[in-house]
């Protein structure tokens, strides 16, 4: 999927991992999971430009969006936790 994806000009990340408890918590803050589904909702998965066009609009409201205090006790959170791939997507990173 992540190949066919960017061979079409798709963002996608090849990987990530998370609990399950993290990725609510997450989507609670700041009204993230609201955001997400206002930005899904009416997706054309066939169409390839709105997919790419909605892809980039959801990574932006997850990048805007703080990592609440408790899930960094996990992590820690580099203050560059957003570089450029070279494929030019963004990535977050965790320091170890």
């Amino acid at each position: 999927m992540f190949n066919a994806l960017c061979s079409q000009g798709v963002g996608a990340i090849d990987g990530f991992a998370t609990t399950a408890a993290a990725y609510r918590r997450l989507l609670h803050e700041r009204g993230l999971g609201a955001r997400l589904r206002s930005i899904l909702q009416g997706l054309d998965v066939e169409d390839l430009e709105q997919l790419a066009r909605t892809g980039e609009s959801a990574r932006t409201a997850i990048l805007e969006t703080p990592v609440p205090p408790e899930l960094r006790s996990f992590a820690s959170w580099r203050s560059s936790s957003t570089v450029k791939g070279s494929d030019g997507w963004s990535r977050i990173t965790f320091a170890s």
